[in-house]
């Protein structure tokens, strides 16, 4: 018996050290992003009280009180806005986030990051790049393709009062305001273990909410040059979805070989080099980030509007055109 009781122990404690080795890194993420979502949070102030400062610029200035104007909107509007961005975060404070996705090879059902509370998702941030690169290795020598890029902004979804930070005020107006407004919806409506769904969703609200917001405002220089931005927009995403479609068709032939991959991907980029993109339209750099990439750059584009026609027609056709209607019955 003592010695069934030692073996006991012993197993318990092998068994507590694989665990604690295995969560440890995770551990270690956590705390990371805490932290640094805290340390902006604690370093932020009062927009009205950044307006005040001299040492902030006109630009700045005007940006944030465009903050304040969409705030006003999206609130009188219906949206949950809470305490969301009513703080400003400068530029010595701001912590960038890092977005990472993964996609096998050869098919294009996303790599599933779980979290407890939060659940599944398809993509992982990280305020640390070190961290960030780690995993992307990581995940490249296990087969997947890899994506790792800038996050233009996020939400917590009312876990810490996000505020505007000074990345954000570098955008275009009506780009600062779309952004807003997307994450706005997450924090009104978002479905857990559904990041395709949420992020079409706010793409779409925000998109429709950001022209009425112009037009209220009697921005129309904004918003023709929003509606520009968006055909370019559009454009791309079609031009994603239909290399989607088209190496899906390859990968399921049977005699497909992986070495080909490259191949292929170079005809998609000869083929997007091809067709007539406006001038100002970053199409070298596109192509080379879709060969770089691969299909996590093809599921990327399918996250932010694969399914967004969908929800269209249910805009359009059970809701007239009225968002908030839509976001009410969603809600539910």
């Amino acid at each position: 018996m003592k010695y069934y009781a030692g073996f006991i122990v012993q197993l318990f404690l092998l068994l507590s050290s694989l665990v604690f080795l295995l969560l440890r890194s995770e551990l270690e993420y956590l705390l990371v992003q805490g932290r640094g979502q805290i340390q902006m949070s604690f370093s932020a102030r009062d927009i009205a009280e950044a307006l005040r400062d001299s040492a902030i610029s006109l630009k700045q200035k005007e940006g944030l009180m465009l903050s304040m104007q969409v705030l006003k909107f999206a609130s009188e509007k219906g949206l949950h806005t809470g305490d969301a961005y009513t703080m400003y975060c400068d530029e010595k404070n701001e912590k960038q986030m890092w977005m990472l996705s993964a996609v096998p090879s050869c098919s294009f059902e996303s790599f599933q990051w779980s979290f407890p509370l939060f659940g599944s998702f398809s993509y992982k941030g990280f305020f640390s790049l070190n961290m960030a690169l780690k995993e992307k290795k990581k995940l490249s020598e296990q087969g997947f393709d890899t994506e790792l890029g800038k996050a233009a902004g996020w939400s917590t979804l009312g876990w810490f009062p996000d505020p505007v930070t000074a990345s954000m005020l570098k955008r275009k107006p009506y780009d600062l305001a779309e952004l807003l407004l997307h994450e706005l919806v997450h924090k009104t409506v978002y479905l857990k273990d559904s990041v395709e769904w949420n992020e079409n969703l706010a793409v779409l609200c925000a998109r429709n909410l950001c022209a009425e917001f112009l037009r209220q405002a009697g921005q129309e220089q904004w918003l023709h040059e929003y509606a520009v931005s968006l055909q370019a927009e559009d454009s791309l995403l079609a031009f994603a979805e239909h290399g989607k479609r088209w190496l899906s068709q390859k990968y399921a032939q049977k005699d497909f070989n992986k070495a080909d991959k490259q191949s292929l991907l170079k005809i998609l980029v000869q083929d997007f080099l091809s067709r007539s993109w406006s001038s100002e339209f970053p199409k070298y750099k596109i192509a080379a980030s879709m060969l770089y990439n691969g299909n996590a750059w093809f599921q990327s584009h399918h996250r932010y509007g694969g399914g967004s026609k969908e929800l269209s027609e249910m805009l359009m056709k059970k809701h007239r055109g009225n968002v908030m209607a839509m976001l009410k019955e969603l809600k539910k």
